[in-house]
């Protein structure tokens, strides 16, 4: 009899601890695809520029772009601008495919610059659905390497 309940007791802790294990790899891969991240960005073509950060947030399928800087026309002047995106996410390895619901500026003036819209034109979508597909790879200290292709883009600081 107590042969039949250690065999038991075993096959029963067995089961446990194989579960343990495969949760956890289920629970790394949604951890993984769910983060926060933010980073210095900049454009500068000719005499004009933008400087500010962007700001990524992805979670359950869904996420957001947030790009918050200053930009110069050619004449000198300059004009705080937002830029928010809506997206929905999709991750295939390090792959991740961003599709663009809806996206916003403000001020809106800055939409009649041709110069703003051309140099910002993968950033402002105008609310079409667009996508656009990114490798994102996780350092150990949790930081992102965001790029096309393996060349990085932009290192995105954790800030989850």
């Amino acid at each position: 009899m107590n042969n039949k309940r250690l065999m038991i007791f075993s096959i029963a802790l067995f089961i446990i601890t194989f579960c343990l294990y495969v949760s956890q790899y289920f629970y790394k891969e949604w951890k993984e695809s769910d983060f926060s991240c933010r980073a210095p960005f900049n454009i500068s073509p000719n005499d004009q520029y933008y400087i500010g950060s962007i700001q990524l947030v992805s979670a359950n399928g869904k996420g957001a772009a947030t790009m918050l800087g200053v930009y110069r026309d050619k004449l000198g002047n300059k004009k705080l601008v937002r830029i928010y995106n809506e997206l929905a996410i999709k991750k295939n390895g390090n792959l991740y495919f961003f599709q663009f619901l809806k996206s916003s500026i403000e001020p809106q003036e800055v939409l009649d610059d041709p110069d703003f819209t051309q140099m910002l034109m993968p950033y402002i979508l105008k609310g079409e659905k667009r996508q656009a597909i990114y490798h994102i790879y996780t350092q150990p200290s949790g930081n992102k390497f965001i790029g096309i292709g393996k060349i990085p883009i932009v290192i995105c600081q954790r800030t989850d």
